[in-house]
């Protein structure tokens, strides 16, 4: 079956390989995303609304908010 659908098809190779290139980024992003490595920051950048200006680059920048003349 699978013989006779990919000897009809042309240029067949490039959407699979594609494909697979794609589930396989997917997938790395994803267990990047969810790897304990990664909890650390987001627990730093779940706090962030309610803490304020915490590290150097907000605190460097925020003249940027100052009322211009």
């Amino acid at each position: 079956m699978f013989k006779d659908f990919f000897a009809s098809a042309d240029f067949m190779t490039l959407p699979l390989v594609s494909l697979i290139l794609f589930i396989a980024v997917f997938l790395s992003v994803v267990v990047w995303t969810f790897s304990k490595k990664r909890k650390p920051h987001y627990d730093h950048m779940s706090r962030m609304p309610l803490e304020g200006a915490t590290n150097e680059y907000e605190t460097q920048h925020d003249s940027s908010h100052e009322e211009v003349r």
